[in-house]
């Protein structure tokens, strides 16, 4: 990325090697002002901005500007460059959890890549192994450990044979890392320190491997890399090591017994999570483990005005994931609210929060934990008399925070552990009805012989939809239970399209946006829609030939 040929660059990779990016930023903004620049001098200079920018957690305005100058690379010829550019963009995606974007981009890239290779006598191992792993890393969100594993390994193997240390001790770094999720600690400590006798300034390897003997309960081991991670945030004297330094050593002090120390650890998290200088990811990871404490606290204690401290912290972390685009922080967020929601029996909320996660993980390709929510969200549904009757109940505290799983989400996000996806199958279709906005039904087709208006369940539907409409769907919510089916209600102005099955809701909320978005690039169907609405008529299939085709092809799909 730093073309020798480019002028002024050598002190801006040397700021940054010292982890002064800010330092850095600004003698690029200075060199991009300066006069008689050519054209690849001035792209140049752009795309260490870039660079940079990612780096400092500007990732939008990184994205933008590597956009922007990947064109203008591709027509000067200068393909490298523009593959520089565009990984500039998938690096971002990764970091904000946008998983369905790298996938878009992945594939240009590896093409791209492919074309330089084949046209170009440059030794390209440095660029192919950073670009290896950032693809591990894209597996690695999507709970894909084992490919993530391997494509890691891939990186190492092209790190070493150019003996770059830097990329020789992240690869080690980071198959440790999956072995750890693996609970492979024995060999998740091999690499680690296998990483550290690569390049012994490299803090991570530290963490990774204070990490993994805290969760072993070797807590002596553990503090014996927390000191060799003192001596490098002492001889380095950079915000970032000395910030991670302080994580560490309050990762330790919490997992003590003794009071005092997770006092000392609740001090240390308190002060990174409050300091707007940092970065978000540091800031959020000290306010995950803070609730955690807190949380300990509440179930040890009982005390719901503990309730009252948690809550501003997960809002705190939902504001600051939503600022930084950080989705898969976001989305575990209103998870985190919704839990908390369920503690405080506040139904609706709890509903709304689980809503609007899963909006959130569908939206980026998130699937394993949008699997998760919408199970979570099915289960909360079919179990709202439940919680009802907690409320004039005798249930504890302590009980009903046991039924909510707050404590195991919490868990889950302080070990980053993949998420357990629950095995569901597909849904059994019952009925689709299409509504007007003011409830009115005007289409209707059956899946299932022997249902009829005439059950009870769905009499006792249409007879209150109005209802449904006020209190389910313009709160916010997209389903409700009645008896023994699920209605999915999703708008489609002028109409809302209900889906009524039996069963899980995660795919069925698949089939009914791949409808909507069907009938819409569809503009015989859509345009007949929109004539049966205007003229107040009923829609007939028979009127629409393409519809009654297009409502088998996707909802009576086969089943796994």
């Amino acid at each position: 990325m730093f073309h020798p040929e480019i002028k002024g660059l050598n002190s801006v990779r040397q700021l940054i090697e010292e982890g002064k990016c800010k330092e850095a930023l600004q003698i690029v903004l200075e060199l991009e002002q300066g006069k008689d620049l050519s054209l690849k001098e001035i792209l140049s200079y752009k795309l260490v901005r870039a660079d940079l920018l990612l780096l400092l957690g500007n990732f939008l305005d990184a994205i933008e500007i590597a956009k922007e100058i990947f064109q203008e690379f591709q027509k000067l010829g200068d393909l490298l460059s523009a593959f520089d550019a565009l990984h500039i963009q998938v690096y971002s995606y990764m970091i904000m959890a946008n998983i369905l974007q790298c996938e878009d981009l992945i594939p240009q890239a590896e093409k791209l890549f492919k074309i330089i290779k084949a046209t170009s006598s440059i030794d390209l191992r440095e660029r192919e192994s950073e670009f290896v792993r950032l693809k591990a890393s894209i597996h690695h969100f999507k709970g894909e450990i084992q490919q993530s594993l391997e494509l890691n390994k891939r990186a190492y193997e092209l790190a070493k044979d150019i003996g770059n240390k830097v990329l020789i001790s992240v690869s080690l770094n980071n198959i440790a890392d999956k072995f750890y999720h693996m609970k492979e600690y024995d060999k998740a400590i091999e690499y680690a320190k296998e990483a550290l006798k690569a390049n012994a300034r490299f803090g991570a390897a530290l963490g990774t491997l204070i990490d993994i003997n805290v969760s072993k309960g070797d807590i002596k081991e553990a503090k014996v890399y927390l000191n060799q991670l003192r001596g490098l945030s002492e001889k380095f004297d950079t915000k970032w090591i000395k910030t991670f330094y302080y994580d560490c050593k309050a990762e330790i002090l919490k997992s003590s017994l003794r009071a005092r120390d997770r006092v000392k650890a609740e001090d240390i998290f308190k002060e990174l999570a409050m300091d707007n200088t940092l970065l978000a990811e540091p800031r959020i990871e000290a306010i995950i483990n803070l609730c955690d404490l807190y949380l300990t606290e509440l179930r040890i204690t009982s005390d719901p005005e503990i309730i009252n401290e948690i809550q501003p912290y997960i809002q705190k972390l939902s504001n600051i994931a939503e600022k930084q685009h950080l989705y898969l922080y976001l989305a575990e967020a209103h998870l985190l609210q919704a839990k908390l929601s369920l503690l405080t029996l506040d139904l609706k909320k709890a509903k709304q929060f689980l809503t609007q996660a899963q909006r959130i993980a569908e939206s980026y390709g998130l699937k394993r934990l949008a699997i998760k929510i919408s199970y979570e969200h099915d289960e909360l549904i079919r179990q709202t008399k439940m919680w009802e009757n907690l409320n004039t109940s005798e249930v504890s505290l302590s009980e009903r925070l046991e039924l909510t799983g707050l404590n195991e989400q919490m868990e889950n996000m302080v070990k980053k552990r993949m998420i357990e996806v629950p095995e569901i199958s597909k849904e059994d279709p019952v009925m689709l009805l299409f509504l007007t906005e003011g409830g009115n039904l005007i289409f209707s087709k059956k899946f299932v012989e022997d249902f009829s208006f005439e059950d009870d369940i769905l009499g006792g539907f249409l007879t209150t939809i109005n209802y449904i409409i006020g209190e389910v769907f313009s709160e916010g919510l997209d389903r409700a239970v009645f008896g023994p089916y699920t209605l999915l209600m999703m708008p489609l102005q002028p109409f809302l399209i209900c889906y009524i099955f039996k069963g899980a809701s995660y795919f069925a909320s698949h089939k009914i946006k791949n409808f909507l978005d069907s009938i819409q690039k569809d503009n015989l169907i859509w345009q007949s829609l929109q004539n049966f609405f205007q003229k107040s008529r009923s829609i007939q299939v028979n009127g629409i030939p393409l519809l009654e085709s297009l409502i088998t092809e996707i909802f009576l799909e086969k089943k796994n």
